[in-house]
């Protein structure tokens, strides 16, 4: 089980926040542990330069270790690293993207871009709408909170403001609401098992 509360850390090295971006990447939609454990068969050893050594990599070669590692989403994948690749976008340009810059990087939507954000950089005032935070939301009181991540910038706002303001009732921090919310996720589910 991931513990969310360790993915929190404002001070990664630049090799730390490449993985940290490659693992926030590969997640989406997919069960994280699982993903992880796909990504640690991806970098093997490459662990202190993960863009390094995949921007040796030429597309097809990004291709096979994604399937040989069983991934998934190997082209959304593939396409992101090339164009990460293309633009020479390490950790030093991470730590400066934007939200828009960060989600005009192809495979990343508003999602991604906030995941990664909220867990690598300080004060976000941003939420990551994923299944869990909108059956949460569902739950409290805003019944036409989608059931799956909206997919259009104006229908992310709306709901993103939406558990911003959760946040501010709560006197929580957008970070600290997700991390309680997913663990109440995880005991619910474990408790069905």
């Amino acid at each position: 089980m991931v513990n969310t509360n360790s993915l929190i850390n404002y001070n990664r090295d630049d090799p730390q926040l490449e993985h940290f971006f490659l693992r926030c990447l590969l997640v989406a939609g997919k069960n994280a542990t699982v993903q992880q454990n796909k990504l640690d068969r991806v970098l093997g050893s490459n662990k202190d330069d993960p863009f390094g050594y995949l921007f040796s990599l030429d597309y097809q070669s990004i291709i096979s270790l994604l399937k040989g590692s069983k991934t998934g989403q190997y082209k959304r994948i593939a396409n992101t690293i090339t164009h990460l690749k293309c633009n020479n976008i390490r950790a030093s340009k991470l730590r400066d993207l934007t939200l828009k810059e960060l989600e005009e990087i192809p495979g990343i939507g508003p999602k991604t871009a906030r995941f990664f954000a909220i867990y690598s950089r300080e004060n976000q005032q941003v939420a990551v709408l994923d299944t869990h935070i909108l059956a949460w939301m569902r739950e409290n009181g805003h019944e036409f909170a989608p059931r799956s991540t909206p997919s259009t910038g104006r229908a992310y706002a709306l709901w993103e403001t939406k558990f911003l303001w959760e946040c501010g009732k709560r006197n929580k921090t957008p970070v600290e609401l997700d991390n309680i919310i997913w663990k109440e996720h995880r005991q619910q589910t474990s408790k069905g098992d």
